[in-house]
């Protein structure tokens, strides 16, 4: 009887010994999976960090990895019509203080003086008092006045909420600022542009897409002399350029005006 008991305890044993064997190699499996996965994060997190640092054919090539691992099912041709072309990118890797909000508004004094702050409507009725001139008077065309051009320079951040926090940082500016998110009604914002004095417009990609392609958009797409990208990273370390609306509103704008200049912040 206890050779019989002997002879089936040995089988067991050995199953019992496989089976332990398979289960530390699943969780060796199962450690090393989670190791690569937080050194892929902790890579991912450190590249997005200084995309806006860096130069503009680089920037140029991961916004083409993004759009490609966005679109897998699109054919060459078609995802060449997504990417952004260096010569918009506009470098930055010279601005030496830290990209917070705080800093924004001496950001875009910096970068966007020119194109977009110096032709602000309060900024021109300031400089023709200062000449002696009653006011900025729009060109008249068979007796009536005409439209002016605008110059606006883009904020485009990854969520309303974000939206919402450079449109505080930068209301204060001389040019003015106006938020465009999807929680406002569309006609509201298209009604709004029509009549406003801001120069500086802080929205979502969705948000402004939908703009551009409204039917007698208050935007003209050369208008749109700037675009800042605000890379910020949220607490789950995604940021603008992980929504795929970014990159289709991007290319919107350049198609419309190939001379837009992109900043990332």
């Amino acid at each position: 009887e206890t050779n019989v008991k002997s002879d089936n305890e040995e089988p067991i044993k050995k199953e019992e010994k496989k089976e332990q064997k398979s289960n530390k190699r699943k969780n060796d499996d199962k450690e090393k999976f989670k190791e690569k996965k937080k050194r892929r994060l902790e890579y991912d997190t450190a590249e997005k960090k200084k995309i806006a640092t860096q130069t503009p054919d680089i920037i140029a090539e991961k916004l083409a990895q993004k759009v490609q691992r966005q679109n897998k099912k699109l054919s060459a041709l078609e995802l060449n019509d997504l990417y952004i072309n260096k010569n918009n990118i506009t470098f930055t890797g010279d601005w030496e203080k830290e990209r917070t909000l705080r800093n924004l508004p001496k950001f875009l004094e910096k970068f966007v003086e020119d194109d977009v702050l110096s032709k602000s409507p309060k900024r021109l009725r300031a400089d023709a008092k200062r000449a002696g001139k009653k006011d900025v008077e729009p060109e008249k065309k068979k007796g009536k006045p005409t439209r002016q051009e605008h110059c606006y320079a883009l904020i485009l951040s990854m969520s309303a909420i974000r939206a919402w926090d450079v449109h505080r940082a930068t209301r204060a500016m001389e040019a003015g600022s106006m938020k465009l998110i999807s929680k406002n009604r569309l006609k509201d914002d298209v009604k709004n542009l029509k009549t406003s004095r801001c120069r500086i417009l802080a929205g979502t990609p969705g948000r402004i897409k939908r703009i551009l392609e409204a039917e007698k958009s208050p935007i003209k797409g050369t208008e749109i002399k700037a675009v800042i990208c605000d890379c910020y990273l949220d607490s789950k370390m995604q940021n603008l350029w992980d929504t795929p609306d970014t990159i289709r509103t991007l290319r919107k704008i350049i198609d419309d005006n190939k001379d837009v200049r992109v900043y990332l912040y």
